[in-house]
């Protein structure tokens, strides 16, 4: 074949280098264009198309993630800089007053389960009021006044329970009365 005049870029050397670098790169128009005009099989060219376009979209991706996660970093960097060259004094004030915040929320969720316990103590007693069973009712309303001393439930049902232990066996009838009046001049009894 004699030298040849034309040149092949990335490909200096031989010959044979600049033949074979020609050949591998004929090869791939060939393919390519067997591709565009539909020669191969529909789901081929299709599957190469996809691979090409996912790795493309992948590229991106990866890009985007990236350029977001340094973004991210380097506000928080700066925020965090600018607060500890500000006042070092304002960390440990902004800490002490989430531990304040975390301990407040932690009561309001015993007090939250305290009141439910509170309920279901008062569901209970007046249960057993129903049935009859005046000691159980006495006993669920003194626990449900040992949660919440200011329950007015809990008292009027302490009051209904002295009531009935007074007309029935005349027991606890000075209970009764100083509840009566106790709970009139608060306004819980409109009798």
């Amino acid at each position: 074949m004699g030298y040849s005049s034309f040149y092949i870029p990335r490909h200096s050397g031989t010959q044979q280098g600049h033949r074979k670098a020609f050949g591998k790169s004929k090869e791939f128009y060939k393919q390519r264009t067997k591709l565009n005009k539909g020669i191969l099989a529909g789901s081929k060219s299709t599957l190469v198309e996809e691979s090409i376009a996912e790795r493309y979209e992948n590229s991106y991706l990866r890009k985007v993630i990236r350029f977001f996660s340094l973004t991210i970093m380097l506000m928080f960097f700066f925020l965090l800089t600018y607060a500890i060259g500000r006042n070092t004094n304002d960390l440990f004030s902004l800490m002490k007053v989430y531990r304040k915040e975390k301990k407040t929320l932690k009561s309001q969720k015993e007090t939250k389960e305290l009141m439910i316990t509170y309920d279901v103590l008062l569901a209970t007693g007046n249960s057993y009021l129903d049935s009859g069973s005046l000691e159980a009712a006495q006993a669920e309303f003194s626990s449900a006044l040992k949660i919440f001393n200011y329950g007015i439930e809990a008292r009027i049902g302490i009051f209904k329970v002295f009531d009935a232990q007074c007309k029935i066996s005349n027991e606890n009838c000075k209970e009764a009365a100083q509840s009566r009046d106790y709970l009139e001049s608060i306004g819980a009894l409109t009798n």
